[in-house]
């Protein structure tokens, strides 16, 4: 827990995410800063949870099956008994447009996605800390907007308007920010790749003669190979054929393993402490045979923690496993 962004004890928030695993890290931030989280997975759902419960911050995705965010947020709003409950909208915001939805349907504040965890924390504590003041907020006014050469008119609350624009530019200056970081972040990436692949190709004679084949994986969907020995062929592909990009490392995994290999990865991309694993499953070979392997894994992660690519080996221990 960062006890810059713990929450007072008892404080609860709704997390309204319709995809499961961006639900799953994200209740996980929360609670391990101390928060108490509920789940609903589109926003009808999150209506009927605010029916017997009153959370202290409601974040919410936008883009939801049967009810978006931006609609959820308006009924929350139009709602006399839930309409103080502040609202944050996680979006991309890569159409303007979606700042006038927000006004409209008197959103509070915005977070771009993918967040900045530290930046969501300290917003989440913020708000909460120091609630938008609504005694003033009765009345709505009529505005005429120009964007983008397109004439908007909304009904809006001006002060909560205010509150939403001000998140939006903040928004702003937090992914110029990140932008600079990233760059910086992934050049210094791509060097340690570079060094990783060069030394990996001076050591490939010594591999070779090894029943190991060592791997390069991006933590990306699929996880692309990045490097692979030569003595991959022991399993019926070429090592051009896999850093083509044409298949990628899940593609071999064998179909009834995958689940559980996921898991595995998955729970690498929660535990920052978490520096190696190892698991035994089956792959598939170039011409479709099956065989088990001991994957021996290392986790690289930036300077955030987060996760790039994986380093390692895996072993063929289908005969072992024939005699078990």
């Amino acid at each position: 827990m960062d006890a810059q962004y713990a929450a007072t004890p008892g404080t609860q928030i709704l997390v309204v995410e319709d995809s499961p695993t961006q639900a799953m890290l994200l209740e996980h931030l929360l609670e391990k800063n101390g928060y108490e989280v509920v789940v609903a997975s589109s926003g009808k759902q999150a209506l009927e949870v605010l029916e017997s419960f009153r959370p202290a911050l409601i974040i919410s995705d936008i883009v939801m099956p049967e009810m978006d965010g931006f609609e959820m947020s308006k009924a929350v709003k139009g709602d006399p008994r839930l309409r103080d409950i502040p609202v944050i909208l996680l979006t991309a915001l890569s159409d303007p447009e979606d700042v006038i939805r927000g006004m409209e349907a008197r959103v509070d504040f915005y977070l771009t996605k993918p967040y900045d965890e530290d930046f969501l924390l300290s917003k989440v504590a913020s708000i909460i800390s120091r609630p938008v003041e609504r005694t003033k907020a009765n009345g709505c006014q009529s505005m005429k907007i120009n964007l983008w050469g397109k004439i908007y008119e909304v009904s809006v609350i001006p002060e909560l308007s205010l509150s939403l624009l001000a998140s939006t530019y903040e928004n702003t200056i937090q992914i110029n920010r990140e932008l600079h970081r990233e760059i910086a972040e992934r050049k210094r990436i791509e060097e340690e790749l570079r060094v990783t692949v060069k030394r990996l190709k001076e050591m490939e004679s010594i591999i070779e003669i090894s029943p190991a084949v060592a791997f390069v994986r991006k933590a990306e969907d699929g996880w692309p190979i990045e490097f692979v020995s030569d003595n991959v062929l022991q399993f019926d592909y070429e090592s051009e054929d896999l850093l083509s990009g044409n298949i990628k490392y899940f593609d071999i995994i064998h179909p009834e393993d995958r689940d559980s290999v996921i898991e595995e990865v998955e729970r690498s991309l929660k535990d920052k402490d978490l520096e190696e694993f190892s698991r035994e499953y089956r792959i598939l070979t170039g011409y479709g045979e099956t065989r088990w392997v001991d994957d021996r894994t290392f986790v690289r992660r930036n300077s955030k923690g987060i996760v790039t690519h994986y380093q390692g080996i895996i072993l063929d221990v289908t005969h072992r496993r024939d005699e078990i």
